[in-house]
């Protein structure tokens, strides 16, 4: 699997939502109050998708990738 693509698609299809949810806000402002939250995580996840994009040739190191994986272990879920 290609994961430049990947992440390339995953960012594309994200700002898409954003643009609908900012789209949808114009349209209907009454349901502006839902869709806020929905926009604020979308783009923390496009931001994310985005450094992950760029920094992701650094992460295939075996190391990085490590100490990532145990980052996320000691999140209490």
């Amino acid at each position: 699997m290609d994961i430049a693509a990947t992440l390339h698609d995953a960012l594309l299809y994200a700002a898409a939502g954003g643009l609908l949810a900012l789209a949808m806000m114009r349209w209907k402002p009454e349901s502006r109050a839902g869709l806020i939250p929905m926009l604020t995580l979308l783009s923390v996840a496009v931001a994310g998708i985005a450094s992950l994009a760029r920094i992701g040739a650094a992460l295939m190191a075996r190391t990085a990738g490590t100490a990532l994986r145990d980052a996320f272990r000691a999140i209490p879920m």
